[in-house]
């Protein structure tokens, strides 16, 4: 879809760069890196973009339903460690 800022024939440009930049690093966010080459500043544009545009996992605000999983899975563990009392103990 064009924009004000890019002409209709950058973007194609743009698209194909930023498919290149992913494939060689196997899809994965953390491994971009740009080459050296004619189109090296539009791979760096591209990258900060992406990068920008990411919430880093140690940023991210949990789910509820994680939570909720998460304190199940801790009261088992605890459980499973004897913290529990039995029914005849209390």
């Amino acid at each position: 879809m064009p924009t004000d800022k890019q002409p209709v024939d950058d973007i194609g440009a743009t698209e194909k760069i930023t498919r290149r930049v992913l494939k060689r690093s196997n899809y994965s966010t953390t491994d971009l890196g740009a080459v050296a080459g004619p189109d090296h500043g539009g791979e760096l544009a591209i990258i900060e973009r992406i990068q920008t545009g990411m919430i880093m996992s140690e940023i991210y605000p949990i789910s509820k339903r994680r939570k909720a999983h998460s304190d199940k899975v801790a009261l088992r563990r605890w459980e499973n460690e004897g913290g529990s009392m039995d029914e005849g103990e209390q």
